[in-house]
């Protein structure tokens, strides 16, 4: 029994390690790349896209998931680790049977609770953080059979949240937020053009404008004498000279030196 008891332990941690793996992933992962894949017709895919529209379902499944296991796992583990730690530690030294349980259940406590915390709490978030959409993709269709079946007791859960949180008017929300970020948008603006949808021109005018943000404020700049500039009192003629050479349609204009702007000129003026 022992040994069951420790081999359905390492289960639980596994399976632990999976709930909370969706719970990152499934927050983590694009709406837009999730949604292109599915309408590729990869089933997982659709699967992880359902999980999205009813997120307060999916999140709460995987929540009763994460309490189970934890509660099971103490149940079980801990008493056959401790039990296990009892007959080895009985193997070299005499101890008093209240104190060599007591050393064996805080042993044992402590390695279920590290083991627990590191492969079925830091690991798969770990994991999820780095990759969501490969996670989510992988856990969408075992965990859409899981609340196919835990779903009365989820649906009944979530009841109960969502009446708490209207007593603190608070409206609960059923799917993600649906605003796109400007990674989302390059991402579909990638596939447009790959598919041919948008020429190159288009395309480079666009991620340009998408990544513009990301562009450190030197690398748009121009040193004071690179810069196209044309003295106070030039004769307008020159002016109009400077602006059809240089392709510009403003141009800076100086007093004494080039450090004395004064302001600058359309061509439209």
């Amino acid at each position: 029994m022992t040994v069951l008891a420790i081999l359905v332990g390492s289960l639980l941690v596994l399976l632990n390690g999976a709930f909370v793996a969706l719970e990152f992933g499934l927050l983590g992962a694009m709406k837009s790349a999730i949604d292109s894949e599915a309408a590729s017709g990869k089933k997982s895919a659709k699967a992880a896209q359902r999980l999205q529209r009813d997120v307060l379902n999916a999140l709460g499944g995987a929540q009763l998931g994460i309490t189970i296991c934890s509660l099971v796992l103490g149940r079980l583990a801990e008493p056959a680790v401790a039990s296990l730690l009892e007959k080895a530690i009985q193997r070299f030294v005499e101890l008093d049977k209240t104190l060599l349980h007591s050393v064996s259940f805080a042993i044992a406590l402590s390695f279920v609770v590290i083991v627990h915390m590191v492969l079925g709490e830091m690991v798969p978030k770990s994991l999820a953080i780095t990759g969501p959409q490969r996670t989510l993709l992988i856990l969408a269709r075992p965990m859409a059979l899981y609340l196919a079946l835990a779903g009365p007791i989820i649906r009944t859960l979530n009841y109960l949240v969502n009446g708490l949180l209207r007593v603190f008017r608070v409206e609960p929300a059923s799917e993600l937020d649906e605003a796109t970020t400007s990674a989302e948008l390059l991402l579909m603006v990638d596939e447009s053009h790959d598919q041919g949808l948008i020429d190159h021109e288009e395309y480079a005018l666009i991620e340009s404008a998408l990544t513009f943000s990301e562009a450190e404020v030197t690398s748009v700049m121009a040193p004071m004498d690179e810069v196209d500039a044309v003295l106070v009192d030039s004769p307008i003629h020159e002016i109009e000279a400077q602006i059809v050479r240089t392709g510009h349609t403003r141009l800076v204009v100086y007093g004494r030196d080039i450090d004395d702007v004064r302001g600058f000129v359309h061509s439209k003026d």
